[in-house]
């Protein structure tokens, strides 16, 4: 029995360790900058495109627009859906109040996205008020209301719930 313990307490014989082998360093190194790229392609990539959002957003600004153009020329604008071309369409016409030629754009509509709702063209005059209340859905995988006030054309855009 003494023979095995001076073999345990021999300096050359120890069963603990000090520091790091570079095995370990490099596997550490690498398995943090494997998290790290894979959490920065993670945060980086951009979120799905919702096509009833966008066609949302972007009716929500021209309608704006078009008030601010109305009190700014002295104008009215008519806003319509056009949905007999493919894809649907919104047309904004604005006549001036002098002699000038009418001006015409248009805001084509995600061919995912449907629209329900007010039918009858809507006329900004230029003080900036709708003609009446303007309300639409836009329809694709998510739902969003798109309303405009009458007195001042505020607009509104929410998610449907």
């Amino acid at each position: 029995m003494s023979q095995r313990l001076s073999r345990i307490a021999r300096p050359g014989n120890t069963c603990t360790r000090a520091g790091v082998s570079a095995v370990e360093a490099i596997a550490v190194v690498l398995l943090i900058s494997t998290t790290a790229v894979a959490a920065t392609y993670k945060m980086s990539s951009a979120p799905p495109i919702d096509p009833a959002r966008v066609s949302a957003q972007s009716f929500a600004e021209m309608l704006r627009d078009a008030r601010e153009t109305a009190i700014k020329n002295h104008s009215r604008i008519t806003v319509s859906l056009d949905q007999s071309s493919s894809p649907a369409r919104w047309t904004f016409c604005s006549t001036q109040s002098t002699n000038s030629s009418p001006s015409k754009w248009e805001l084509p509509v995600d061919q995912d996205v449907k629209v329900e709702g007010t039918i009858v063209p809507i006329r900004i005059d230029d003080h900036g008020n709708a003609s009446y209340f303007g309300e639409w859905k836009f329809v694709g995988q998510t739902g969003y209301h798109v309303t405009l006030q009458p007195i001042g054309a505020r607009v509104t855009m929410k998610a449907i719930d």
